[in-house]
């Protein structure tokens, strides 16, 4: 009787085959039609494509000083920068009207008040008005500077600061809060930036405008004179204590940084 020397080998990849047709002939599992079967089969049929994508490194470049410091001097030119040209149009376009607002108040002080007797508007209630657009347009200052620093990062990543004492000591020396810019803290830089813009928005409306001889025309701020003064005195000297404080912490943090690296 003859043998039979044949051997017959079955290869795991046909058992597990077996497996999976017997447990959809049954219900059990659903057919593979899964993106990692799609991929083996391209491979042998040379049809799939890959498709990973890899990451972009965050990048430390100064796109975001660069965004915030033209926002911080002229409102939405850092929104320009960043390639949104509508909303720096907005927020130049805003601060330019208000500007002009008080140009024209100042200007045309008697006629102003003539045109608001005709609608039983009252003198204070002007100035009310545009002291509390100005610093509105304070605060939109500030958010436009923030603004253009985060949208920066967002497009070329995350600002580490340029670690530079002397540089951020100068900057905050400019204008409390340019520095912390330069420390990539804008946080901090909007904060000290508000006590900034109220101060030298009081230096400019006392000294560079006739805010207060028509001030003095105004019946119900006479008797209020004292509390003014008082008040001024506190704007000005909150502002110059702050403006202190933004030069010796942007010095500080730009001093630790570069001594820990």
């Amino acid at each position: 009787m003859a043998r039979n020397d044949d051997v017959y080998t079955i290869a795991d990849d046909q058992i597990l085959d077996s497996m999976r047709r017997e447990l959809e002939r049954k219900g059990a599992m659903r057919p593979a039609s899964s993106s990692a079967d799609s991929m083996t089969d391209g491979s042998h049929k040379g049809t799939a494509r890959s498709r990973v994508r890899y990451a972009q490194p965050a990048t430390s470049g100064t796109r975001a000083l660069l965004a915030s410091t033209l926002s911080l001097f002229i409102c939405g030119a850092g929104q320009a920068y960043n390639g949104q040209g509508q909303v720096g149009a907005l927020l130049f376009l805003t601060e330019t009207l208000v500007v002009a607002l008080n140009w024209s108040v100042c200007r045309m002080w008697p006629e102003v008040r003539a045109l608001a007797d005709v609608f039983g508007v009252t003198d204070l209630q002007i100035f009310l008005s545009v002291a509390t657009l100005d610093f509105l347009v304070v605060f939109l200052a500030m958010a436009a500077v923030h603004q253009a620093y985060r949208q920066a990062e967002r497009d070329d990543g995350p600002f580490g600061g340029k670690d530079n004492p002397i540089l951020s000591g100068m900057a905050s020396l400019i204008v409390p809060g340019w520095g912390q810019l330069v420390n990539g803290q804008p946080g901090k830089a909007v904060a000290f930036l508000f006590f900034g813009l109220t101060g030298i928005y009081t230096v400019v409306l006392l000294l560079f405008t006739p805010f207060l001889a028509m001030l003095n025309e105004v019946n119900a701020w006479r008797d209020l004179s004292a509390q003014l003064n008082t008040g001024v005195a506190a704007v000005l000297a909150a502002s110059g204590v702050v403006w202190i404080l933004s030069i010796y912490d942007a010095m500080l943090v730009a001093g630790f940084r570069r001594r820990m690296n």
